[in-house]
């Protein structure tokens, strides 16, 4: 049974545990939002602007400005926006429970951190892999939303350049929001990863360099 009653409940989405697994946020970071991020609100009004209009953003900045934890609360922002509950039966209670139908987003959100996916990439070259290299790329490429947290991060190679812009290009021609964040601006990936990578971060929506004082260190 599908309820819009369940629109009350968007606010309270750090309260569903399962939720925060699905989408494989670090502890560290879940039920974060943007209302945490103090520093700067008209930043924050044209991150949440470009989340309503499904475009893409480009976070660079120093360690500790506050790029995962914005990445993190425009997550839980697109939630608020496009996740639809529905409820289903509840064998361990007398009531029915409200979940998420991931059904109706097209999928469940992704995070994942750069280093971290080309580990995932690099398990797939054993002979006893369930998974393929196209596999994972296919994965990401069709979230309806990812977070590709701290590029540059990790060792750049021929190949890491090339699975990574086929997964940023695959989410451009989808015109599916991608949100990156680097402690690199744009020139550095372009001299350094692929100048291609660079033009297509530019091209899909929002890029915003923050100030690189570590709100860490309080």
């Amino acid at each position: 049974m599908w309820i819009s009653e369940a629109k009350h409940l968007q606010g309270k989405l750090h309260t569903f545990p399962s939720l925060w697994q699905a989408l494989a946020i670090p502890k560290r970071f879940q039920g974060k939002s943007l209302n945490d991020y103090e520093d700067n609100e008209n930043v924050v009004s044209s991150l949440k602007k470009a989340i309503e209009e499904n475009k893409s953003i480009f976070l660079s900045g120093g360690c500790g400005s506050g790029k995962t934890h914005l990445a993190i609360g425009l997550i839980y922002y697109w939630l608020e926006k496009f996740l639809v509950l529905r409820t289903e039966p509840s064998y361990m209670e007398e009531s029915e429970r409200i979940v998420p139908d991931w059904n109706k987003t097209g999928g469940v959100p992704k995070f994942v951190v750069s280093p971290e996916l080309f580990m995932q990439l690099k398990s797939t070259f054993g002979e006893r892999s369930e998974e393929s290299e196209s596999t994972i790329i296919e994965k990401y490429s069709r979230a309806p939303l990812l977070v590709l947290d701290d590029i540059g991060s990790e060792k750049v190679t021929d190949w890491s350049r090339m699975d990574l812009y086929i997964l940023i290009n695959k989410r451009y021609n989808a015109m599916l929001p991608t949100i990156v964040t680097s402690n690199y601006g744009r020139s550095w990936i372009s001299e350094n990863i692929d100048d291609r990578l660079s033009s297509r971060l530019s091209e899909m929506g929002l890029v915003i360099n923050l100030k690189s004082t570590d709100r860490r260190v309080r």
